[in-house]
Formats: structure tokens, C-alpha cells, sequence
């Protein structure tokens, strides 16, 4: 049987609004292997442009001829505070890159993301989990990470299947089928380690602030590890993939249908989980429930 769950979105900027926003930092120019999808897309290739709405963006843009002494602006009125080299303005920014297909300036979509940062397996424990978000939004916040986070050499991100062409294997597939290959038994699989994934999210947690001068600003914007809109996600889909780690942990019994496979379709906007279950012909479990209190039995 197939359980298809509710998509986990992930709402994109128009193009129109990006190709207008104000550039903080320019990314590295594909090599022709990263557009034609040979390579993986690095976090060198990103561009960082401001969000539009951001709350210090009109602050920012006052007149170019004011004096600039420090770091600090003023006008016959209150300092604007435009950074320092180590310690930059935090601005609402937007993770972008230059499509190679229609060269326009567009939002990073989901599956770029996740090829640049990788995503938590399911086996990862919720402690583990939220030690690593906290970590990478202390990063974006300029705080210091505890000295136990850092892991030089932390390998690369694997790649992961999306709705267009990949032969390999989710990370949560993988490990789903190991515990499911003996048939008849009971397995579960045990939690994994963070720190030894594939993935780019401790890299992250372990990186230092990132300070950059945007001359259009005339101002040190600090750059985040990770986009803030793509860590919202991660915790909706850690969220909404509850059920799937309970039944991976529970692995074969007699009286809990039996989860087979998971199949994760990654498009650019949103995320749908498929869950292969044991076939049960028995009806709903709701409507047994409700016949057996209408009549009196248990």
C-alpha cells in the first residue's frame, strides 16, 4: 500500500523581485560541468541579495553624499550603524544564483538547497538535530559555537534524488532498506551521528561569520552559513516525518503495519514523502472503531 503525506513547501521569491534586489554578495561563475548537473552546485556559486521588505534596507539606502566615519552615518539626526570588518549588519538576505538556462538572477529553489547543504537523515536523533540548528543560528547571529561541534574535515555533501534524473539513493532510503532486508525479523535502525553524515550542515555549524562590504549599501553585511528559509524547512519537514521515524524504530510487529520504503520526490518549491506500507485488508481502523461503539462491544 501507498501513504502519500502532505507536501512540506518550501514558497519561492518572484523573479521580478530578485533581479531588482540589491546584490550584497556575487557568486563564483558556474563551471560548464555545474550547469549541464555533472557537479554539484558549491556554496561558492551563491549569490546573497536583500530581501526587499528587510527592516534596515531603507536605513541603509540613505543618500550616498552623507559622511561615513567609522563605520557610523549621520545627518543631523541618529548614527546609522553600517558594521565593521568584524562585525557586520544583519539583514533579511536571500540565498540566489544565476540560472544557466535563462541567465536571470532567481532564488535558490529546494533542490539547490539540498545539493549544497544537505538535509539531517531521519535516523539523526531530535537532540542531535536541534544542537545542529541551534549551532548554525548562532552562526548566522555571530555568537560563538561550543569548542565540542568543531570537526575539521567534515566530508562534503552527498547528492540527492529530485524530481529530475539521479540513479542513486536518498540517505533515508538507504538506510531504510538495510533495516528492512531481513523479512520476518524485527530490525530497527539505529541513530546515526550527525557529525559522520553527508552533509553539509555541521560543516556549517562549525564555520565562522562571514563579513562582506557591499559598496551599493556602503555598509559590512554579515553573510549567514545557511539560509534562514531553508532552516524553517528542515524543521517542517523534521516535523512532519515524526511518524516515519517512530515506524522505523519500531520496525516488525504483529500488530503495527510494517513500513517497507520511504520515497522522498524533491521538486523546487515543495517536498512529498510516499511511504511503501504493508497491504491491510481489513478497512479502516476508524470505522471498525465507530461500529463497535454503536453496537456496544468491544
Amino acid at each position: 500500500a501507498m501513504k502519500i503525506l502532505n507536501p512540506v513547501a518550501y514558497r519561492m521569491m518572484p523573479t521580478e523581485t530578485t533581479e531588482n534586489a540589491v546584490v550584497v554578495k556575487k557568486g563564483a561563475e558556474m563551471s560548464m560541468e555545474v550547469k549541464q548537473g555533472l557537479k554539484p552546485m558549491e556554496q561558492q556559486h551563491v549569490w546573497w541579495i536583500v530581501h526587499p521588505n528587510s527592516r534596515n534596507l531603507r536605513t541603509l539606502q540613505r543618500q550616498s553624499s552623507n559622511q561615513v566615519d567609522g563605520g557610523r552615518t549621520s545627518r543631523n539626526g541618529p548614527e546609522i550603524d553600517r558594521g565593521a570588518p568584524d562585525r557586520g549588519i544583519r539583514l533579511s538576505l536571500i540565498a540566489a544564483y544565476m540560472d544557466p538556462r535563462s541567465n536571470l538572477l532567481k532564488e535558490l529553489p529546494l533542490t539547490r538547497c539540498i545539493e549544497i547543504w544537505g538535509h539531517a537523515p531521519f535516523s539523526v536523533t531530535d537532540q542531535e538535530f536541534e544542537d545542529i540548528m541551534e549551532a548554525i543560528e548562532r552562526v548566522n547571529a555571530g555568537q560563538p559555537n561550543p569548542s565540542s561541534l568543531v570537526l575539521p574535515g567534515s566530508p562534503p555533501p552527498s547528492r540527492v534524488a529530485t524530481g529530475q534524473t539521479s540513479s542513486s539513493e536518498s540517505t533515508e532510503t538507504h538506510e531504510l532498506k538495510k533495516s528492512t532486508e531481513q523479512s520476518g525479523t524485527k530490525s530497527t535502525v539505529a541513530p546515526i551521528a550527525l557529525t559522520n553524515a553527508r552533509t553539509g550542515l555541521f560543516r556549517a555549524a562549525s564555520s565562522k561569520r562571514n563579513v562582506v562590504y557591499c559598496e551599493s549599501l556602503t555598509a559590512f553585511i554579515a553573510i549567514p552559513a545557511v539560509p534562514s528559509k531553508y532552516l524553517r524547512w528542515l524543521r517542517q519537514r523534521r516535523a512532519a516525518t515524526k511518524e516515519i521515524r517512530n515506524m522505523m524504530l519500531i520496525g516488525r510487529h504483529k500488530n503495527v503495519v510494517h513500513l517497507y520504503e520511504v520515497l522522498e520526490l524533491i521538486q523546487e518549491a515543495k517536498s512529498t514523502m510516499f511511504l511503501v506500507l504493508e497491504l491491510v485488508r481489513g478497512g479502516e481502523l476508524f470505522d471498525l472503531i465507530s461500529s463497535s461503539s454503536n453496537s456496544g462491544t468491544r
